[in-house]
């Protein structure tokens, strides 16, 4: 009866809670001496695995 009341609640909760895969992000990070976005400057960028990207100009 328990296991019963259990799955219940189970299908219950999924229906008002969704369902969440965590993935961890994974970011790559590289630096240059010279690059056109920076105006020929110094430059670092970040990709990540998520798609996101962030560059950074006279940083090195």
């Amino acid at each position: 009866m328990f296991k019963h009341l259990e799955g219940l609640g189970t299908r219950l909760l999924e229906r008002f809670v969704p369902r969440i895969e965590a993935a961890a992000v994974t970011c790559y990070r590289g630096c240059w001496d010279s690059c056109w976005q920076c105006d020929y400057d110094p430059c670092c960028g970040t990709t990540c695995t998520d798609g996101s990207y962030h560059l950074a100009c006279n940083v090195l």
